[in-house]
Order: C-alpha cells, then sequence, then structure tokens
C-alpha cells in the first residue's frame, strides 16, 4: 500500500524539522514547502526517498498552495507550520498580522479547492493566542483548551508594539481558522496546536548565528557573564520540540482531537530554573555561569495551566528539562566552531 501524503508548510523550520523526521519515521510521504532551493536540498539529502519539495515564496499569497494540491490529488493530511517570516519588521500589520492571518487562510483555501481528498488540517497555533495580556500577571486566572487571548485587532495593530503585533497574528491567524471552518464547512477536519517557546536541539540547516526565537532564550542565557546578578525574567511556559511535534503528529492522527484545539506544554523554567538545571545536567560547559538564587524561581506567581483534555488523549508525558537543556549544550557546543 502506497504511503499516505502529507504537505507540510514551512518544512525548513526548526519545529517543521522534528515534524518532518517525525512523519517520515511514521511511514508517511512528505512534501515540503521551503523558500528556497537550497533549503529544500538539504532537506531532499537527509530523506531522499520519502520527501519532496515544492518553493512557496511567499505563504500569504491567495493562491500560494493551489498548484501543490492540483499536482497531488492523493494529499490525505495538511500540517501548516510556516509562518511570516522577516529581519526587518516595522509594520505591525503588513510584517506580521495580514502574512499571518492570510496565509493560513491561502493554505485552507486551496485545501478546499483542490484538495479534495484531505481528511484533515492541522495548524500550528502558539501559547500567544491563548495567554493573558491584561494583567499578564494574574495567579488567579487558569490556562485552559478554552482560553484566547484577549488582545483586540487594534492593540496588535501597533507599530511601536511588535510584541503585541506577533501575539495578535497568532491569535487572529488561528481565529481565522476556526471561522473559515464555520463559515465554509469543508469536507476535511481542523485541529490547532497550542505550544510556548519550543526547546531542543535543531536538525536543519541552521546555525548558532541563525537560531530560532524560542532557543535563544536559552542562547541568551548561556551568554551571561558569572557576575550577573539581576536576571530579565522570559514568559516560563515551555515545550521541547519532540513533545510538540509528537503532538502534531497525535493531532494529525487521533479523532479524538478532530476540529479541537490542541493545548501543550512541558513545564515552566524561569531564569533561575534554567541556571539551576544547568548547573546540575552540564556543570563543566556551565562553569561561568551565574549561580544566581537557587530555587527562588517561584511558578505560583504564574497562571497555571489546566490542560487536562489534551492530556487524557496524547497518552504521553513531557519531556524533562534536564532532557531538553543537555541537548540544547550539546548541540551548543558542537556548533560553537561551525
Amino acid at each position: 500500500m502506497a504511503a499516505e501524503k502529507v504537505l507540510l508548510s514551512g518544512a525548513s523550520g526548526f519545529l517543521a524539522g522534528h515534524i518532518l523526521k517525525l512523519l517520515i519515521d511514521n511511514g508517511y510521504y512528505v512534501i515540503g514547502t521551503v523558500r528556497s532551493e537550497g533549503k529544500g536540498e538539504f532537506l531532499k539529502k537527509l530523506y531522499p526517498e520519502n520527501f519532496e519539495y515544492a518553493i512557496v515564496k511567499d505563504i500569504s499569497e491567495p493562491n500560494a498552495f493551489d498548484a501543490i494540491f492540483q499536482s497531488n490529488p492523493d494529499i490525505k493530511y495538511v500540517q501548516h507550520t510556516a509562518s511570516p517570516f522577516t529581519f526587518n519588521a516595522t509594520s505591525a500589520e503588513k510584517d506580521f498580522l495580514r502574512p499571518a492571518i492570510d496565509g493560513t487562510l491561502s493554505i485552507l483555501k486551496g485545501t478546499k479547492k483542490y484538495g479534495l481528498n484531505v481528511k484533515k488540517v492541522v495548524v500550528t497555533s502558539s501559547f500567544a493566542a491563548v495567554m493573558n495580556l491584561n494583567p499578564v500577571f494574574d495567579p488567579n486566572l487558569v490556562y485552559t483548551e478554552d482560553t484566547w487571548n484577549n488582545i483586540t485587532y487594534e492593540q496588535a495593530n501597533d507599530d511601536n508594539n511588535l510584541v503585541f503585533a506577533y501575539v495578535g497574528s497568532k491569535t487572529f491567524a488561528e481565529k481565522a481558522a476556526w471561522e473559515f471552518m464555520e463559515t465554509e464547512k469543508p469536507k476535511f477536519v481542523l485541529s490547532t496546536v497550542q505550544i510556548p517557546y519550543v526547546w531542543g536541539n535543531p536538525i536543519n540547516d541552521i546555525g548558532i548565528q541563525t537560531l530560532n526565537t524560542s532557543n535563544e532564550v536559552i542562547a541568551n542565557i548561556m551568554k551571561l557573564s558569572k557576575d550577573t546578578t539581576e536576571f530579565t525574567e522570559h514568559y516560563p511556559y515551555w515545550v521541547d520540540v519532540r513533545d510538540a511535534s509528537r503532538t502534531h503528529l497525535a493531532a494529525m492522527t487521533l479523532e479524538e482531537l478532530n476540529n479541537k484545539r490542541v493545548f501543550y506544554y512541558s513545564g515552566l523554567a524561569g531564569v533561575q530554573t534554567i541556571l539551576d538545571t544547568l548547573h546540575k545536567v552540564r556543570p563543566e560547559a556551565t562553569a561561568n555561569l551565574p549561580v544566581g538564587k537557587p530555587g527562588s524561581f517561584d511558578e505560583k506567581a504564574w497562571p497555571p495551566i489546566d490542560n487536562s483534555r489534551t492530556m487524557k488523549v496524547l497518552g504521553f508525558q513531557p519531556t524533562p528539562l534536564e532532557s531538553t537543556l543537555a541537548d540544547i549544550v550539546d548541540w551548543v557546543e558542537d556548533h560553537r566552531e561551525k
């Protein structure tokens, strides 16, 4: 029997690289969209048998994915991980909001029109579409699969606050997907995946200089000088990249997750937690990092998460922080000279 075919958008991305490997390891044939031939050829060398690529330079073009569906009528699943990308963001709407929303709608419209055998579309959303910004610190709040970020389009469309623009782009792109399902009533079903910072070792063609945004959180902590005493805190919710990719595969294959938001995280880890763990798992490699105040990170200062609905279906436990950070340190050490 021929392998089932999956369209994976943004296949050269950090998370997508792990999803791609998992799909191929599980016997799927993958068509990956990339922005350039170089990115596609890198992946084709890794997976010569069960992978092909298509170049999509701008995912937000109205018919960006149509030709792929037309030439591959046997596509069964779609994993939409691609997101807008720019080194020179200046406009909230032009660089974040419209590309994210239009990119999601483009792949959904293309699937409905030409992907006549597609059973399910999985859209990578973000914890950004869940978390509360007003106020940020509200320990009485509990994040669940039903929680939505309360940001307005007007708040997100602020050229002077590109963090709000990014958060808004994730929120409104996911909302656009659910609205599409409601109004267009396609034959396929949808699942969206909400995940926070994604940490772990890259297996795509990036180096230390081009590290993904999530892993930069760890990389920046690893650059702190030993005498640093004040730390800038980040959002402490995180997920191991392997857990995130397993969640995407489960969202694609499990009927219990049809037309559901799938909210997964591995834990909370502030700067102090990360330092404590790094010193524990790789003491030699992190000997020049600050010690800080071991054990002082307070998880209770952050809203708790109740994603029990997701966890009951997924059936696997989160990867421990020790394992995730050990992998990152080893990868950084291997790539430092390259």
